[in-house]
């Protein structure tokens, strides 16, 4: 049931220190002009996750075209064992993403709040829910799966050697997205015929899932790490790398790889396209 500002008041009313009181004593417009209340019993299971379900739903209801506080509930929700995100929709219009819910909530409900200015007389707000999940190295199985209705894959972009050796389909290596990430390292020392030393080491990318592989260049393995050099083994019969000569080598993890830097350089032929800020280096989450 929709409600109206009380007539003694006009849009845009201030609220003040002074006046508070009177306010909280008027419990149509401390409903901050509009509060409605939408209840369901929904349990969302595999079999219906297909397209986003509607959880809850205002039907046609008719509003000034002030705000409002609108508040959306069911009471008895059970999510699925995947995490269920949430939808607001005016109509078919999505209008934003309210929040999600595991498996493991301990509420045996859920309720979003959600403050709106209509911008038309008549509006069918309604909740939605999809699930959403899967990943780089699953996502074909689980892309065809009809389980999902978004696929959350994301070092697809990147890739590194983690996920290469998940192994592919057809064996070997996992080949579903080329390496696109990279760190250039420069020879600085060729002790022995053997073995060579760069100038890239844990500063440089992340190692907890392994040293990075060098691109390109077959008999050439990162052995050892450092925190400012690398050692890469020549194995017999490959050609060692000179002083000064750069190699490209493809982080054994992309995301806390990527946290070290500042700046992605963009390259396309050889040549640098563009430079891209890292906004995010350094956040822990």
């Amino acid at each position: 049931m929709p409600w109206s500002i009380p007539s003694t008041r006009s849009t845009g009313y201030l609220v003040t220190a002074t006046n508070w009181n009177e306010i909280a004593n008027d419990l149509g417009f401390l409903a901050e002009v509009a509060y409605v209340e939408f209840t369901a019993d929904v349990s969302i299971t595999a079999t219906t996750v297909g397209t986003a379900n509607q959880v809850v739903s205002a039907g046609a209801i008719t509003y000034e075209a002030v705000p409002h506080l609108i508040e959306f509930h069911a009471p008895r929700y059970t999510a699925p064992a995947q995490q269920t995100w949430h939808i607001l929709r005016d109509g078919t219009t999505v209008l934003g993403t309210l929040g999600n819910t595991q498996a493991s909530d301990a509420e045996p409900g859920i309720t979003f709040m959600r403050r709106l200015t209509p911008t038309a007389a008549s509006h069918t707000y309604n909740v939605a829910s999809w699930l959403g999940g899967a990943g780089t190295g699953t996502f074909r199985m689980e892309g065809t799966s009809g389980l999902w209705n978004e696929l959350q894959a994301g070092s697809y972009l990147f890739m590194d050697t983690e996920y290469a050796r998940i192994g592919g389909e057809r064996g070997g290596v996992y080949d579903e997205f080329e390496h696109s990430l990279f760190v250039l390292a420069t020879v600085m020392s060729t002790p022995t015929p053997d073995r060579v030393i760069v100038d890239a080491g844990l500063k440089s990318y992340s190692a907890e899932k392994g040293f990075p592989w060098v691109r390109g260049r077959r008999g050439l393995e990162v052995a050892g790490v450092s925190d400012e050099h690398g050692k890469v083994v020549v194995a017999p019969g490959a050609a060692r790398p000179n002083l000064g000569e750069q190699l490209m080598l493809i982080p054994g993890h992309c995301d806390p790889t990527i946290n070290l830097h500042d700046w992605f350089v963009g390259l396309r032929n050889g040549r640098v396209e563009t430079l891209w800020p890292i906004t995010a280096r350094g956040a822990s989450a």
